[in-house]
């Protein structure tokens, strides 16, 4: 077995120095310096996603909120963020007093502390799942989310996608510790992690439905009922405290909050790129695409043993409950895909840590191998990963679920911005994620007589580029062997 390796002299020394075992803790090690390895290297010049700008905006608009208390405009979004702009708040002070310009730079600073935060928070799961389980399951689990392509992709992100799966997932497990030890600590702890991930996106609330059936387990058991409303209390005070527009304006920002989630069944209606006869499987159809072969497998042939007990139970029941709501909600965005893949994980490594070692070191092996295709293929930028057994980017833009959210433009305008002369460039779609990289002139499409080059991308809406005014393919980028951005050079380039 592949945890067990190291001779006996190097166990009594990291045993007389450290106190751990080697063979446990250097493995753990490994998992996460991989983890973090995944999604530092290249760190700032991969992507801006599509919505990062308008994210630095409302992060500095917080920050100038509370040096001046004007507390109720801490409230910068619905969904609404605060866990992300709180984040941010010490990197753009450290920003602002050494006077950090450079783009990639910054925006490596801004996206170090969300992973390492993702990093802390992937500990916690696996601290949590080894005390629900073992630790054999905790430490594949932990090394199913350090190789999944998509997962490492939006992690890499300045988004709350990541923020809200992380502390939903830690909170339902803290919870579920609680439930097997009767340790108020967890209790507690699990509230201010669904505090968290609420303050990143309102949608953790469909946690709350899954948190009651643990509940509703432990009074039919105990016939205590305090517990519900001790863990609702100090959720809502976790809530209160994080949230400082809550202090000055509780009556609008609920309002609002309120207002946003009943919007989230209205908006943009993606699922209509698809055939219609798949409209309501859109997130099943992107899930497929975008999760790895090899965990797809895992997790279906994993799924027979989630009625053998309370834990793998309602992780099935978060996964179908986030499943419901997401089809029934109007805006229908790839990304969301996210909050299934933890609960999918851990159901993979439970299948996984019961299998023989020769056939669990096989499936192991196999993820590594998927990771090095993935490397090779999409790098740096892996949330445009879509899973080679579906036919990859290409099927996924023939399916209709291809979403360029800014992937490969950074790219592009790296390559344009090396050029020695000043040129004018025009970008009809991805403008927010090609803008920040790119050192020339831009037009924003009002005259295209000076224009000197185009830059195009493939998208749902999009899926062939014809362009008549720059008519001279020069450069494209994307996965290797289907590029999905593309320079076009005009007459005058």
């Amino acid at each position: 077995m592949v945890f067990k390796y190291m001779d006996k002299r190097s166990a009594g020394f990291w045993h007389k120095y450290f106190a751990v075992k080697p063979s446990k803790n250097f493995i753990l090690g490994l998992i996460f310096a991989l983890f973090l390895g995944m999604r530092l290297v290249g760190l700032g010049g991969d992507i801006a996603n599509s919505d990062e700008i308008r994210w630095h905006v409302r992060s500095t608009a917080f920050l100038q909120a509370l040096k001046t208390l004007d507390l109720k405009s801490t409230y910068q979004h619905y969904q609404p963020g605060v866990t992300l702009m709180w984040v941010e708040v010490p990197t753009r002070v450290a920003i602002s007093l050494f006077n950090i310009t450079k783009f990639s730079v910054v925006h490596s600073l801004y996206k170090l502390p969300i992973i390492f935060v993702l990093a802390l928070l992937l500990f916690i799961h696996f601290k949590f799942i080894s005390e629900i389980f073992n630790r054999k399951a905790a430490l594949i689990y932990a090394f199913l989310m350090a190789v999944e392509p998509y997962l490492i992709g939006i992690d890499r992100w300045v988004h709350l996608t990541s923020f809200e799966t992380y502390f939903s997932f830690a909170s339902l497990l803290a919870l579920l510790v609680w439930y097997k030890k009767k340790s108020q600590k967890h209790l507690v702890f699990s509230s201010l992690l669904l505090a968290l991930a609420i303050l990143s996106k309102t949608t953790s609330l469909i946690l709350i439905p899954v948190c009651l059936i643990v509940f509703t387990v432990d009074i039919a058991r105990s016939g205590k009922i305090r517990n519900v409303f001790l863990f609702g209390l100090c959720t809502a005070i976790f809530f209160f405290i994080l949230f400082p527009a809550m202090w000055t304006d509780s009556a609008r920002v609920l309002y609002k909050l309120d207002r946003s989630i009943r919007g989230a069944a209205e908006g943009t209606m993606r699922q209509d790129t698809v055939p219609i006869s798949l409209h309501n499987y859109f997130y099943l159809l992107v899930l497929v695409f975008k999760i790895s072969p090899i965990t797809l497998v895992l997790f279906l042939l994993g799924l027979k043993k989630t009625r053998k007990n309370l834990n793998t139970f309602v992780v099935f029941f978060m996964l179908v409950l986030y499943g419901i709501a997401l089809t029934i909600a109007g805006q229908k965005i790839d990304r969301y895909i996210l909050v299934f893949f933890p609960g999918i994980l851990l159901i993979s490594a439970l299948f996984l840590s019961e299998l023989k070692p020769r056939v669990r070191n096989i499936f192991l092996a196999l993820s590594v191998l998927n990771l090095i295709f993935t490397i090779y293929i999409y790098h740096p930028v892996y949330s445009a990963y879509y899973s080679p057994i579906f036919g990859g980017t290409r099927a996924a833009l023939r399916w209709g679920v291809y979403d360029n959210s800014g992937e490969y433009y950074a790219q592009a305008a790296q390559y344009l911005s090396k050029k020695p002369e000043i040129i004018d460039t025009f970008v009809p779609n991805g403008w927010d994620s090609f803008a920040p990289y790119y050192t020339k002139r831009m037009q924003r499409g009002f005259d295209l007589k000076n224009v000197e080059y185009i830059v195009g991308s493939l998208n749902t809406n999009r899926r062939e580029i014809n362009e008549t005014i720059c008519p001279t393919m020069e450069k494209s980028f994307g996965p290797r062997g289907f590029p999905v951005v593309f320079v076009f050079r005009c007459g005058k380039g």
